[in-house]
Parts: structure tokens; sequence; C-alpha cells
């Protein structure tokens, strides 16, 4: 129902080699395009970073620490924004 290719006739898929070939046939454009998309994003975040701007995560890191330092005004900022940075997004349960 998903592959608009024509199959091709049995005498041309004997081997794992001939089904593998055409298989690479109709899924290599969709990959090759998944992976290109893949690269630009890669290449526009180092950019990015080249520029000094933050990453994603640098962003939500910092907003995470002002919005701890703003809970907690009668700590010291800096060891605020020190542990709120060190700290994993995600706890795992061991």
């Amino acid at each position: 129902n998903f592959v608009t290719t024509d199959v091709p006739p049995p005498v041309d898929l004997e081997t794992a080699l001939e089904v593998g070939a055409w298989t690479w046939g109709w899924m290599e454009p969709c990959l090759g395009e998944a992976s290109f998309v893949l690269i630009c994003l890669a290449f526009a975040r180092n950019q990015i970073i080249n520029l000094g701007y933050k990453p994603y995560t640098c962003g939500l890191k910092a907003r995470r620490a002002s919005k701890l330092i703003e809970t907690y005004p009668q700590y010291n900022a800096a060891v605020l924004t020190q542990f709120s940075e060190s700290d994993d997004f995600i706890t795992v349960a061991k």
C-alpha cells in the first residue's frame, strides 16, 4: 500500500542482494532527505554557537536558574545558578 513503484519481476528478485537493491531504490530518497535535514540542523546549531548565542538547552538552564533565584532570594544567586545549571533535567529512578 505504501510503495508506489512497480515491483520487479520475480526473475529480478531471486537473491537477497537483488531485493536489497530494489528496496534501497525507493528508500534512499527518504533517508537522504532526512539525513540532509539533520546535517543542516547540526550546521545551524554550530553557527549559532560560533556567533555567541546560547543553544536552546543553555537557555532552559538559565531560565531555570532565574526562577530558582526568584523563589529563594535569601540564598546567594551565584551558588543557586551553579547548582541549577549542574543539575540534570530528568531524574532517573535507580
